[in-house]
């Protein structure tokens, strides 16, 4: 199931627009852990039942921890945490899609800074996901599925959705430099974008990117 690794390497992480101030102030993203620790406040868009789990889920390689240590992103847009949102399936999010943003960045900028990562070969949180810290494991993640939009489960393919999820997960802290661009769902969150960058000082590529939407 292996295919070849995409160059660049992108990662994507959706956050709400209203937490995109916050990141910008405090200068990147913070792990879920150390925002309790930190007092931060942000508004979620994920379930609640996951992230119980995720501060539950070690890290078995790297520097170690549980899930909860980490800045989740995925090797892909259209997530299908992103179609949940959309759907509905959130019960603690009624918003929908349009305020969500994707916070964007690749595998190589990611090393290229040195920041401390493993990544996963399906979602994390399921107990036979494999943990790897070497990017030349990244071929052997699952790319024609990470890549494609049909991420339902089937009688021959019931393991699917959690393939789709692999994760590639940064400790602790996310500069703000690492960030290489922001995609939105329209021009109205383009140019909301753009003015807290600008006001920030904060030079950032905002892309209309409708695609990556639902």
């Amino acid at each position: 199931m292996p295919g070849d690794v995409p160059k660049p390497c992108w990662i994507f992480r959706i956050v709400h627009f209203d937490n995109l101030s916050q990141i910008v102030n405090q200068g990147g993203i913070w792990c879920g852990n150390q925002k309790t620790t930190n007092g931060l406040t942000y508004k979620q868009i994920g379930l609640q039942g996951l992230t119980k789990q995720r501060k539950e889920r070690a890290v078995p390689i790297g520097p170690g921890g549980n899930l909860n240590d980490y800045v989740p992103f995925y090797f892909c847009p259209r997530s299908i945490m992103l179609y949940q949102i959309h759907t509905g399936k959130v019960e603690t999010y009624t918003e929908g899609q349009e305020a969500v943003i994707y916070l964007v960045t690749s595998v190589e900028k990611i090393v290229k800074l040195d920041l401390p990562y493993v990544f996963t070969d399906r979602h994390a949180k399921m107990t036979y996901a494999e943990f790897h810290e070497d990017k030349a494991k990244l071929s052997e993640l699952d790319w024609p599925t990470i890549q494609m939009n049909n991420f339902a489960r089937s009688e021959s393919d019931p393991d699917r959705p959690t393939r789709k999820q692999a994760e590639f997960l940064v400790h602790k802290f996310v500069p703000l430099e690492a960030l290489q661009g922001v995609g939105v769902f329209s021009k109205k969150w383009k140019d909301d974008c753009d003015n807290l960058f600008v006001a920030a000082g904060v030079e950032m590529n905002v892309k209309v990117h409708t695609k990556w939407f639902f």
